[in-house]
């Protein structure tokens, strides 16, 4: 009899044969990153991303994006970002996408190219890429290329919301105070 690999199976074999040190260092991480203490920081998650972990490479673009205890690398920033977003993680996915759109284009990137990864970290049910998609898309946040759509914002704050965002109520009103009821019952309708 052969075994058939389901992915249930699959999951449960990686459970039992990845060893868990793969993500050792990440928690580690964040405890020193919150006490300030950026060069163990660094090492831990360092070790944690070398191992795979996607969460510890959007850590270090933190760490290497604001110059938390080493030299400010931007650039570096930008390609543990692209790569942990490439790989599907959706904290990677909103930053890399934010990294191309002003204010915070210091690459001088193309802004059109932010606005996709965006959506597939709002796909991915992060709030907060949908609140951004939601500011972009009623004109609060001037991106080049990007047309004011009140309805789609209107639709993103709501599914932000839904996320737990928690400026969406706040937004939605000041929005709505913006909409004719038109744009908002085609909003509604299809939220």
């Amino acid at each position: 009899m052969r075994l058939k690999l389901t992915p249930l199976l699959v999951a449960f074999l990686l459970v039992l044969f990845v060893p868990a040190s793969s993500y050792a260092g990440y928690d580690e991480g964040v405890q020193a990153l919150k006490s300030k203490n950026y060069a163990l920081a660094l090492e831990q998650f360092s070790e944690a991303a070398d191992a795979g972990n996607l969460e510890a490479s959007v850590a270090l673009a933190e760490i290497y994006g604001r110059g938390l205890g080493v030299k400010r690398d931007i650039k570096k920033a930008f390609d543990l970002l692209s790569n942990a977003a490439r790989q599907g993680n959706s904290s990677a996915q909103r930053d890399f996408g934010l990294f191309h759109l002003p204010p915070g284009n210091e690459l001088e990137l193309d802004s059109s190219e932010g606005i996709p990864w965006l959506l597939k970290a709002g796909e991915a049910g992060d709030a907060v890429a949908l609140g951004y998609l939601g500011n972009i898309y009623s004109g609060m946040l001037m991106v080049p290329g990007v047309e004011v759509n009140k309805v789609k914002a209107h639709i993103f704050f709501h599914q932000a919301g839904q996320r737990g965002w928690k400026h969406a109520g706040a937004s939605i009103w000041m929005l709505e105070n913006k909409m004719t009821k038109s744009q908002i019952k085609e909003a509604k309708s299809q939220e």
